[in-house]
């Protein structure tokens, strides 16, 4: 089992971004779905993407996303939900930038070394499985990821 661990650079303010709130509305709506422009035209707010090899490694490892948005009230939760990350974090992280556009550039370990593994409970098929991705346990991944958002300052 591998899994692509990653890290948040940022966020840094940058203008203008998607903002959802301003981007639903039935003109945008029309402008997608009749010329495929517009805000939902966008990838969920990834503004780029690009790759990287670390010094070590022989082919790119490394994938760097950079994602626009407007920090609004609720986006602690999502943040929460969908990365793990602490709302009262995220809040205090990202407090001098609130309802303001950002950049926030994302470092993916896209060749990880550490492997999981993925067992099962018990014979019975309903029985959830039991997950050990056994992160970083390689520590040139750790050095690897580190290297990647060193380089993003």
């Amino acid at each position: 089992m591998e899994d692509h661990v990653f890290t948040f650079v940022g966020p840094f303010i940058k203008s203008p971004v998607l903002n959802l709130n301003e981007a639903m509305s039935m003109e945008n709506a029309y402008a997608f779905f009749n010329n495929g422009s517009g805000p939902f035209s966008s990838s969920a707010g990834i503004t780029a993407c690009g790759f990287m090899k670390s010094p070590s490694a022989l082919y790119p490892n490394i994938q760097v996303l950079q994602m626009g948005l407007n920090l609004q009230d609720g986006c602690s939760r999502i943040f929460s939900d969908g990365f793990g990350i602490n709302q009262t974090f995220f809040d205090e992280w990202t407090k001098a930038l609130q309802n303001k556009d950002v950049r926030l550039p994302v470092v993916i370990l896209g060749r990880p070394k550490s492997n999981g593994v993925l067992k099962l409970a018990s014979a019975d098929p309903h029985d959830l499985p039991i997950p050990d991705p056994k992160y970083f346990t390689d520590p040139e991944d750790v050095e690897t990821l580190l290297w990647g958002k060193l380089k993003l300052y």
